[in-house]
């Protein structure tokens, strides 16, 4: 578990945005915990360590949900094309 947060609602904000999830049941379920847990977090004003890793294998920025700064996303699933192209090794052999 981590320890109490300062603004503990937002980041709750920002988990249930990133996820979609409006009530604690529904949370739950996306975070694979039972209710009980979302409820006992929300108590003591935590967000519990595993649920930043689970985000964070979905793809989801841990400082994000505990700051609001930075992206949302480590990962934009609609990422920029690569800055280096790359080249069929067709093409750089010389000509014979």
């Amino acid at each position: 578990d981590g320890g109490s947060i300062p603004d503990h609602e937002a980041a709750m904000e920002r988990i249930r945005a990133v996820t979609g999830c409006g009530t604690q049941t529904a949370l739950a379920a996306a975070l694979g915990i039972t209710r009980s847990f979302v409820s006992d977090a929300r108590r003591r004003k935590v967000i519990p360590a595993d649920w930043l890793l689970t985000l964070y294998a979905a793809g989801v920025n841990p400082d994000w949900i505990l700051t609001g700064d930075g992206a949302h996303l480590l990962c934009p699933a609609e990422a920029d094309p690569p800055v280096v192209q790359t080249v069929p090794v067709a093409k750089i052999r010389p000509s014979e």
